[in-house]
Protein backbone atom coordinates (compact mmCIF):
# COMPACT_ATOMS: atom_id res chain seq x y z
CA UNK A 1 0.00 0.00 0.00
CA UNK A 2 1.36 3.43 -0.91
CA UNK A 3 1.42 6.51 1.31
CA UNK A 4 -1.33 7.94 -0.90
CA UNK A 5 -3.54 4.93 -0.19
CA UNK A 6 -2.78 5.20 3.53
CA UNK A 7 -3.92 8.83 3.51
CA UNK A 8 -7.23 7.73 2.00
CA UNK A 9 -7.46 4.92 4.56
CA UNK A 10 -6.96 7.40 7.44
CA UNK A 11 -9.64 9.71 6.11
CA UNK A 12 -12.11 6.88 5.57
CA UNK A 13 -11.34 5.24 8.93
CA UNK A 14 -12.13 8.56 10.64
CA UNK A 15 -15.33 8.91 8.62
CA UNK A 16 -14.29 12.23 7.09
CA UNK A 17 -15.16 13.67 3.71
CA UNK A 18 -12.33 15.02 1.59
CA UNK A 19 -13.65 18.53 2.29
CA UNK A 20 -13.60 18.06 6.10
CA UNK A 21 -10.18 16.37 6.01
CA UNK A 22 -8.84 19.24 3.89
CA UNK A 23 -10.32 21.91 6.15
CA UNK A 24 -8.81 20.32 9.27
CA UNK A 25 -5.28 20.47 7.84
CA UNK A 26 -5.75 23.77 5.95
CA UNK A 27 -5.50 22.53 2.38
CA UNK A 28 -8.03 22.38 -0.46
CA UNK A 29 -10.24 19.36 -1.04
CA UNK A 30 -8.80 19.18 -4.56
CA UNK A 31 -5.35 18.82 -3.03
CA UNK A 32 -6.61 15.95 -0.84
CA UNK A 33 -8.03 14.26 -3.93
CA UNK A 34 -4.67 14.68 -5.65
CA UNK A 35 -2.86 13.20 -2.65
CA UNK A 36 -5.14 10.19 -2.50
CA UNK A 37 -4.84 9.55 -6.24
CA UNK A 38 -1.06 9.87 -6.16
CA UNK A 39 -1.04 13.02 -8.29
CA UNK A 40 0.46 15.14 -5.51
CA UNK A 41 3.71 14.60 -3.65
CA UNK A 42 3.38 13.94 0.08
CA UNK A 43 6.05 16.08 1.77
CA UNK A 44 7.26 16.05 5.39
CA UNK A 45 5.09 19.04 6.29
CA UNK A 46 1.96 17.23 5.08
CA UNK A 47 2.92 14.09 6.99
CA UNK A 48 3.42 16.10 10.20
CA UNK A 49 0.08 17.89 9.74
CA UNK A 50 -1.83 14.65 9.26
CA UNK A 51 -0.09 12.91 12.15
CA UNK A 52 -0.61 15.82 14.53
CA UNK A 53 -4.21 16.53 13.57
CA UNK A 54 -5.42 12.94 13.60
CA UNK A 55 -3.05 11.25 16.08
CA UNK A 56 -1.62 9.06 13.31
CA UNK A 57 1.50 6.96 13.84
CA UNK A 58 4.09 8.59 11.57
CA UNK A 59 5.89 5.30 10.86
CA UNK A 60 2.60 3.77 9.72
CA UNK A 61 1.85 6.70 7.43
CA UNK A 62 5.32 6.72 5.89
CA UNK A 63 5.84 2.98 5.35
CA UNK A 64 2.96 1.02 6.86
CA UNK A 65 4.75 -0.26 9.96
CA UNK A 66 2.95 -0.41 13.30
CA UNK A 67 -0.60 0.66 14.07
CA UNK A 68 -2.41 3.41 12.19
CA UNK A 69 -3.22 5.48 15.29
CA UNK A 70 -1.08 6.33 18.28
CA UNK A 71 -2.46 5.83 21.76
CA UNK A 72 -3.78 8.90 23.55
CA UNK A 73 -1.11 8.63 26.23
CA UNK A 74 1.66 8.70 23.61
CA UNK A 75 0.32 11.89 22.07
CA UNK A 76 -0.09 13.59 25.47
CA UNK A 77 3.47 12.71 26.42
CA UNK A 78 4.81 14.00 23.10
CA UNK A 79 2.87 17.25 23.56
CA UNK A 80 4.20 17.73 27.09
CA UNK A 81 7.76 17.13 25.93
CA UNK A 82 7.42 19.53 23.01
CA UNK A 83 5.96 22.26 25.23
CA UNK A 84 8.55 21.67 27.93
CA UNK A 85 11.39 22.15 25.43
CA UNK A 86 9.95 25.51 24.40
CA UNK A 87 10.20 26.86 27.96
CA UNK A 88 13.12 28.80 29.37
CA UNK A 89 15.21 26.82 31.91
CA UNK A 90 13.73 28.69 34.89
CA UNK A 91 10.20 27.74 33.82
CA UNK A 92 11.29 24.15 33.16
CA UNK A 93 12.51 24.00 36.76
CA UNK A 94 9.20 25.46 37.92
CA UNK A 95 7.24 22.77 36.03
CA UNK A 96 9.36 20.02 37.57
CA UNK A 97 8.93 21.45 41.06
CA UNK A 98 5.17 21.78 40.67
CA UNK A 99 4.90 18.26 39.23
CA UNK A 100 6.67 16.92 42.33
CA UNK A 101 4.22 18.82 44.53
CA UNK A 102 1.22 17.56 42.56
CA UNK A 103 2.43 13.98 42.95
CA UNK A 104 2.83 14.50 46.70
CA UNK A 105 -0.69 15.94 46.85
CA UNK A 106 -2.05 13.01 44.86
CA UNK A 107 -0.39 10.60 47.28
CA UNK A 108 -1.87 12.44 50.29
CA UNK A 109 -5.31 12.32 48.70
CA UNK A 110 -4.91 8.59 48.00
CA UNK A 111 -4.28 8.12 51.71
CA UNK A 112 -7.73 9.45 52.50
CA UNK A 113 -7.30 13.19 52.69
CA UNK A 114 -10.43 15.20 51.90
CA UNK A 115 -10.10 17.53 48.94
CA UNK A 116 -12.24 20.22 50.57
CA UNK A 117 -10.43 20.00 53.91
CA UNK A 118 -7.06 20.31 52.18
CA UNK A 119 -8.27 23.37 50.26
CA UNK A 120 -9.60 25.07 53.37
CA UNK A 121 -6.41 24.33 55.31
CA UNK A 122 -4.45 26.07 52.55
CA UNK A 123 -6.71 29.15 52.59
CA UNK A 124 -8.41 28.45 49.26
CA UNK A 125 -12.09 28.86 48.50
CA UNK A 126 -13.08 26.14 46.01
CA UNK A 127 -16.05 26.57 43.73
CA UNK A 128 -18.73 23.96 44.19
CA UNK A 129 -18.15 20.82 42.09
CA UNK A 130 -14.79 22.18 40.93
CA UNK A 131 -12.74 19.09 41.79
CA UNK A 132 -12.21 17.93 38.21
CA UNK A 133 -10.86 21.27 37.02
CA UNK A 134 -9.12 22.12 40.25
CA UNK A 135 -5.52 21.65 39.22
CA UNK A 136 -5.86 23.80 36.11
CA UNK A 137 -8.09 26.44 37.63
CA UNK A 138 -7.23 26.58 41.33
CA UNK A 139 -5.55 30.00 41.09
CA UNK A 140 -8.86 31.45 39.90
CA UNK A 141 -10.51 30.88 43.25
CA UNK A 142 -7.70 31.32 45.73
CA UNK A 143 -7.79 34.33 48.02
CA UNK A 144 -5.21 36.30 46.07
CA UNK A 145 -2.31 34.45 47.64
CA UNK A 146 0.63 33.33 45.54
CA UNK A 147 0.71 29.97 47.26
CA UNK A 148 -2.24 27.65 47.17
CA UNK A 149 -2.24 23.94 47.94
CA UNK A 150 1.55 24.02 47.95
CA UNK A 151 1.66 25.28 44.36
CA UNK A 152 3.63 28.49 44.08
CA UNK A 153 3.24 30.86 41.17
CA UNK A 154 6.52 31.61 39.35
CA UNK A 155 7.88 35.16 39.61
CA UNK A 156 6.68 37.34 36.74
Amino acid sequence: MSIHERIREIRQALGLSQAKFAKDISISSGYVAGLELGNRKVNDRMIKLICTQYNVNEAWLRDGTGEMLRSASDSRLERIIALFHQLEPAFQDYILEQTDRLLALQNRRAQGGSHAKQLKSMGCLPKRNAAHGFFLNHFLFCRGTQECFGLTMPPV
